[in-house]
C-alpha cells in the first residue's frame, strides 16, 4: 500500500509542475527524493515545496480513507 501511495504522490506532484520529485529504490524500500540544486534557493522556496508535498499527500490520504 505504501508504494502505491508514494507512486500516486509522485505522479500528482510532478503533473502539477510546481515542484519535481524523483523516485528511488534501495532494496525493497521505495521513496521519493526532493533535491535542492540551485544556489539561489531560499527558505521560502523550501517552505513552498514542503507545503506542496503536504497538501498533495493530504489529498491522497483523505481520498484513500474514503475508498
Amino acid at each position: 500500500r505504501g508504494i502505491k501511495i508514494n507512486e500516486k504522490l509522485l505522479k500528482m506532484i510532478n503533473a502539477n509542475g510546481r515542484i519535481h520529485l524523483v523516485p528511488s529504490k534501495i532494496g525493497d524500500l521505495y521513496f521519493l527524493r526532493f533535491a535542492v540544486c540551485s544556489r539561489y534557493t531560499q527558505s521560502p522556496d523550501i517552505r513552498f515545496s514542503w507545503d506542496e508535498m503536504k497538501k498533495t499527500a493530504t489529498v491522497i490520504l483523505t481520498s484513500s480513507k474514503q475508498e
